[in-house]
Formats: structure tokens, sequence, C-alpha cells
């Protein structure tokens, strides 16, 4: 009787990969951390990180998190496009997108970068699924 019942769930089980193997091979992309993660705010998180190459970051309390951070237009230019304030324990930074998105902005990234910090700790659990 439980050989029968074993086999009929792993047939569905079988079954099911095979009609849903895109669903499956997704979800082995974004597991971090032991959470699955939103493919979306993953996306987000990896090109906030190609970005950090060109944001210089100032630690003005390194107890509280509290950074002043200058985005420049290319690497090696002293052109700088706007300073931000980010401020880590707190989730807040001055570009609003910490604030308006619940996940750490280009800017943020790159100061957990500088702290060794993975910046999937600062996303929100909303994102987790």
């Amino acid at each position: 009787m439980e050989r029968k019942e074993n086999n009929e769930i792993f047939g569905r089980k079988r079954r099911e990969n095979e009609l849903f193997p895109k669903q499956e091979v997704s979800y082995v992309g974004i597991l971090q951390g032991g959470h699955v993660w939103c493919l979306k705010v993953v996306e987000e998180i990896n090109n906030g990180k190609a970005q950090a190459n060109c944001i210089h970051s100032v630690c003005n309390s390194s107890d509280d998190l509290w950074f002043r951070v200058t985005k420049f237009d290319k690497l090696d230019q002293g052109v700088a496009l706007g300073v931000y304030r980010v401020h880590l324990r707190t989730r807040t930074c001055d570009c609003v997108i910490c604030d308006a998105l619940c996940y750490p902005c280009a800017y943020a990234i790159a100061d957990c970068m500088n702290f060794h910090l993975h910046p999937m700790g600062f996303v929100d659990d909303v994102y987790k699924l």
C-alpha cells in the first residue's frame, strides 16, 4: 500500500517537473542566504554592485553606519554627478529609492561593499518568496 502511494507521489512530482521546468530553474538562481528572493530585486542589487565602482563613500560614523556618498560620471574622472547621505541603520538615503522601494539603492550597496556587509541583508522581508 505504501509503495503504491510513493509511486503516485513520485509520478505526480515527475509530471509537475515536466509541466513547469522553467519555474523550477528560475528559483534556483535566486536562492541566496537561505532565502528565496524576488528575481527583480536580485537583478537590481546586482546592477547596484556594478554601479558601485563609480561611487566614492566616506564613513561619517562607523557606529551609526552613516555615510556621505559621491557619485562620479566615470571611474577615473572627477565629474561629480551628486552627493548623497546614506544611513544604513535606518535604511534611508537622500535619493529616496531605499525609502520608496524598501531595498538598497546603488549608494547603499556601495557602502555595504566598503564595510563587507551583504546588501541582501538590507532588503525588506516583503521581497522574500
